[in-house]
């Protein structure tokens, strides 16, 4: 199972986005430790929905910002959001399904919301607002 752990090079440089995203991979950590522990199917739908709500509710924060700062790409991002919703309500549909459960698929695509969505498209509104440095070079 993938480790979610929050680390310096997740920053973004605005403190409030980076806080919610702390508090997205701690869910996505809580979630990872029930499925590993097997606990019931009801507690990790609670973490489930949780997470759902918190990732509708940063997502319109980020755009706002993204917005105030003139992001050239928040069409672009916005749609990215929507994706990211769309597969994680595929999933969270497929745990609520009688018999249903969460699968590795669901535990790759949270890693991959993760690694590549924090750490690609939103680093760059960071990058674009001149609140983030780009370390290493890239």
């Amino acid at each position: 199972m993938p480790t979610f752990v929050w680390s310096e090079k997740l920053a973004v440089g605005f403190p409030e986005m980076d806080d919610q995203h702390q508090q997205l991979i701690k869910l996505m950590a809580a979630l990872n430790t029930e499925i590993e522990q097997a606990a019931s199917r009801a507690e990790c739908l609670v973490t489930l929905d949780e997470l759902g709500g918190l990732a509708v509710r940063h997502f319109a924060a980020e755009e706002l910002v993204m917005d105030g700062v003139g992001f050239p790409r928040l069409d672009h991002h916005r749609i990215l959001h929507q994706n990211l919703l769309e597969r994680f309500t595929d999933h969270l549909e497929e745990a609520k399904r009688p018999n249903g459960r969460l699968t590795p698929a669901f535990s790759a695509f949270l890693n991959g919301w993760l690694t590549g969505h924090i750490l690609g498209p939103d680093t760059q509104y960071g990058v674009y607002s001149g609140r983030l440095v780009r370390r290493g070079g890239s």
